[in-house]
């Protein structure tokens, strides 16, 4: 009669045997048992991540009609892959977007600050409005140092002692806001990210905070 696609969905009527008798789309008949489930299989849901502000386009190809821009960090629900193009699900609507601008993960950590970028603190304004969640953690095996001569400067470093733990607030930024956040905080910390470590007063690390979160520090 036909042929039914992997996780169709029947209606079982009667059993003969070795065979189901069964209600589809394409009509009733019958299907051999071990090609049946009598649970149904769901396919995992697999996301995807813009990497810049990006155009929705009705085809595969940028001659194709957009139907909207995609902001730079926004999840997007991926369906399939065809000649180097992806189609998703996005803020607008259904779409293809080329591969070169999309990313598997994220890679958006939060940011675990401990000085003046603490809620009600003097800089929390260059992250208020643009996080999801702000959460009280602690960062295990690193401690607390003040430069002798400018007290107004912390700085968080590692300890070989496992008790020392540092009290931080772990910020989540907002996907769409944090490729535009990052470079604000980081200039902040007098902190370029291109240039050699050593040379810098300030630098940033990923490490795990007590809740299991790798965050930047």
């Amino acid at each position: 009669m036909t042929t039914l696609n992997q996780h169709s969905k029947v209606q079982w009527l009667r059993t003969s045997g070795t065979w189901q008798y069964v209600k589809t789309t394409a009509g009733s008949g019958w299907i051999q048992t071990s090609a049946l489930s009598s649970t149904e299989t769901k396919t995992p849901v697999a996301y995807r991540w813009t990497k810049a502000n990006v155009n929705l386009r009705k085809g595969k190809s940028t001659s194709r009609a957009s139907l909207g821009v995609v902001p730079n960090g926004e999840k997007v629900t991926y369906l399939k892959t065809s000649h180097g193009w992806s189609q998703v699900k996005s803020s607008k609507g259904t779409g293809w977007i080329s591969n070169q601008y999309l990313a598997n993960s994220n890679n958006q950590y939060p940011v675990a600050v401990y000085g003046t970028l603490r809620k009600d603190q003097t800089y929390y304004q260059l992250v208020k409005g643009k996080t999801t969640a702000e959460v009280k953690t602690k960062i295990a095996s690193h401690s607390l140092l003040l430069q002798p001569d400018r007290r107004n400067l912390s700085y968080i470093v590692s300890s070989s002692n496992t008790k020392d733990h540092v009290v931080a607030e772990r910020m989540h930024l907002k996907p769409t806001l944090y490729a535009s956040t990052m470079p604000t905080l980081d200039a902040y910390e007098r902190y370029d990210p291109s240039k050699s470590a050593n040379s810098q007063n300030y630098n940033r690390k990923l490490v795990k905070d007590r809740d299991g979160n790798t965050v930047w520090a």
